[in-house]
């Protein structure tokens, strides 16, 4: 499957294999074997939505384009979403190991930043939230089933559990 851009620009729903670049807020809908990669800007947020079955080079090219949409000056990167499900069913042998993962985002979009993980596989299938206050993040995430993500419209999902920064582990 090709990647592909949300054209947002100040909320996102980025869904499986998609990327965008926001001033505001982030939804990734469904992830229960997925990961996703989100940079921090000081206006805004770049992200990616990676399945199990996104290809090598999809994935490279994903990352190219969170660097050319302004990642490549974000010093810090959090990877949230089922790391555990997805290092074991991923066939993708460049990008099965959290440091595999940060290796390639290092190398490819900033060799400088900081690259956290979350891992969210206990909880099954979320949908994760990032919204930009001020300068720093903040994560969420809300069980799935009972909340529905409609096409692209930024949901108003109000019981998420908030995901602290002290809690994303640095590699």
């Amino acid at each position: 499957m090709p990647l592909r851009t949300s054209n947002s620009r100040v909320d996102a729903v980025l869904r499986e294999e998609y990327i965008g670049s926001v001033t505001n807020r982030i939804c990734y809908p469904g992830v229960s074997s997925c990961i996703t990669i989100t940079g921090v800007l000081p206006t805004g947020l770049v992200g990616v939505h990676i399945t199990i079955a996104t290809e090598a080079d999809v994935i490279d090219t994903a990352l190219m384009a969170l660097k050319t949409g302004g990642g490549g000056s974000c010093t810090s990167f959090y990877v949230a979403g089922a790391i555990s499900v997805f290092k074991d069913q991923t066939t993708n042998e460049t990008f099965d190991k959290r440091k595999k993962i940060k290796d390639k985002i290092q190398r490819i979009v900033n060799k400088h930043a900081s690259v956290r993980f979350y891992d969210t596989s206990l909880q099954q299938d979320v949908h994760i939230f990032v919204e930009l206050n001020g300068n720093a993040p903040t994560f969420s995430y809300a069980q799935a089933l009972g909340n529905t993500v409609t096409g692209f419209t930024y949901p108003e999902i109000a019981n998420r559990t908030p995901i602290n920064l002290n809690q994303f582990q640095l590699r």
